[in-house]
Order: C-alpha cells, then structure tokens, then sequence
C-alpha cells in the first residue's frame, strides 16, 4: 500500500511539472515620445491648425491617447517639440491609423523641413489636464 502511494505522489508530481502554463503578460507600460520638427516658416499657421484638430480628435476619441503637447522653441519658432503619450504599443498603432491622424500626415508631409524621434522609458508619469 505504501508503495501504491508514493508512485500515485511521484506521478501527481510528474504531472504537475509536464503541465503548460500560462505565461504572465508584462504589464503594459506607457509610451512617451517627443519629436523635434522644423516646420517651413511660411507653413506654420497651417501645420498648427492641422496639428490643433489632430490633437483635439485623438485626445477626445482615442482611449489610449494619454497626453499630446505641441511646445515652440522660445528663439525659433517655427522649431515644434511634439510631446506624445500613449497608454502602450496598441494605443499608439491605434493612433497611427486613425483618419485624423492620416489627414494631418498627408497635410502636413511637406510642411516638415525636418524630424527628430526620442524615443524614452517613462520614469514618473503625472498629467493634469489643460484647457486649451
């Protein structure tokens, strides 16, 4: 009997090895990037108005859309800061294909002179919102 019982243990725990698990998924990280782009003098007003509707769409329609900011540099002004934050790597490739996103890319392609990507690991991310 007591030999039945250690081949019934060492079999349970055989078992229990050979099994599949189910991999933990890494938690989602959020996706911060800041784009440095120079914008042709004379397009400026028009690539902030496109810029303008492309935030307020993504901001007001996009779930995963967590902050965008668009800064001009205090002694150039037609050099923009774009900073971009994403709940993760979906939110962001969800973003990338929405119709409003397209449309300021399509508009504002030859508007850019040129383009800078940081790409960053968030260390402490904190956002208030700001009415515009």
């Amino acid at each position: 009997m007591f030999k039945k019982i250690l081949l019934l243990i060492a079999a349970l725990s055989t078992a229990a090895c050979m099994t599949t698990q189910t991999p933990i998924a890494a938690p989602k990280q959020p996706i911060i990037r800041i784009f440095e782009l120079v914008i042709k003098p004379e397009n400026l007003t028009e690539f902030n108005e496109l810029g303008k509707h492309n935030i307020t769409q993504s901001v007001n329609t996009e779930k995963g859309v967590l902050a965008m900011y668009v800064l001009a540099d205090k002694e150039q002004s037609n050099k923009l800061y774009v900073v971009e934050a994403y709940a993760d790597e979906a939110a962001y490739q969800e973003h990338r294909q929405s119709p409003h996103f397209q449309k300021w890319l399509n508009g504002a392609k030859d508007m850019i002179v040129s383009r800078k990507v940081v790409e960053t690991n968030p260390v402490i991310f904190g956002s208030k919102a700001v009415a515009p």
